[in-house]
């Protein structure tokens, strides 16, 4: 079998066991299976469709398309940012309040929810590239060379989800059992129109790692009617660290464009880049193994100035 073809079948292969993957309801105390449901509002997908679509970034992590507009597609609303984090029960009652929320009712207890939502995203992502690296990295032994870089990655997600994920899921599981939200706190940006982007991720945002626990924090953009709110939760031990990012970071493409694993675009917005916009678009948003960051064009016009807290 020619190497390439066997490349091909590996990084399959690879893919199949980890859409496998069957994981419990992300509450500790739960033991249901989880269900698809979304990461981000189904409201703020709403609030940037044309048609029930939107337009987000295919990742062929391994094969690069040839033509910048292969590595978008378009999707129904019903379909975006779904990722298998809840049970049916505790994602229709327990995240019911965060997918009705008004701006004019944000309040702790939706906020930290919202982030709670988000790590648990970023948790099943990570359990997936786990997979997906480990098993390329298996099958390939002795037959392909692997690069370091997959491998030292593989190895980071290997120590956050031993380590990170269960201090991190303590502390929140924490809060919600006491209904004591006084150690979570959200630097909440109100921005005076819809600026057709919707996206969440969890950063560290010191971007590098010291001692056992990184410090984290959830930034989420939220797209309304006529508004968009942009939100980072973060619990006070961290607080000083993100106060530094923003202020480092203050132009939202460079968060954006840069950090976030899957933004969905209004189609409209998306039919206004230009190609060379496409092209530096997918270096910071595919290109995850080394993470290059970019010099984001500037597409949405905001720089990130005098938040509310909450």
């Amino acid at each position: 079998m020619k190497p390439e073809k066997r490349k091909l079948q590996i990084i399959d292969k690879a893919n199949k066991r980890a859409r496998k993957l069957k994981p419990q309801c992300f509450f500790s105390s739960c033991s249901e299976s989880a269900v698809k449901s979304h990461s981000q509002s189904k409201r703020s997908l709403n609030n940037i469709s044309v048609g029930g679509k939107v337009i987000g970034i295919s990742r062929p992590y391994f094969s690069p398309p040839q033509y910048v507009d292969d590595w978008f597609k378009e999707i129904s609303i019903g379909q975006a940012s779904l990722f298998k984090g809840f049970c049916g029960k505790h994602d229709n009652e327990f995240f019911k309040s965060v997918d009705d929320f008004e701006l004019t009712s944000l309040d702790k207890e939706t906020l930290a929810k919202l982030a709670f939502r988000t790590f648990a995203m970023e948790i099943r992502r990570k359990q997936q590239a786990s997979c997906v690296l480990s098993t390329i990295i298996r099958e390939s032994e002795g037959m392909f060379h692997i690069p370091e870089d997959p491998r030292l990655l593989c190895e980071g997600i290997k120590i956050f989800l031993e380590k990170d994920y269960p201090y991190y899921l303590n502390r929140f599981e924490t809060i919600f059992d006491s209904d004591n939200y006084d150690d979570v706190e959200s630097a909440v940006f109100l921005l005076p129109r819809n600026i057709g982007i919707s996206c969440s991720t969890v950063i560290n945002p010191i971007d590098e790692e010291i001692g056992d626990i990184q410090p984290l924090m959830s930034f989420t953009v939220l797209p309304n009617s006529d508004a968009t709110t942009v939100l980072f939760t973060y619990f006070l031990s961290d607080k000083q660290a993100v106060m530094n990012f923003i202020g480092a970071h203050d132009k939202l493409e460079d968060i954006v464009f840069n950090r976030c694993e899957e933004v969905l675009f209004n189609p409209a917005l998306f039919r206004s880049l230009t190609d060379n916009d496409k092209r530096t678009i997918t270096k910071g948003l595919a290109h995850w193994m080394s993470w290059e960051k970019v010099q984001c064009p500037d597409l949405l016009g905001v720089n990130l100035t005098s938040p509310d807290y909450y």
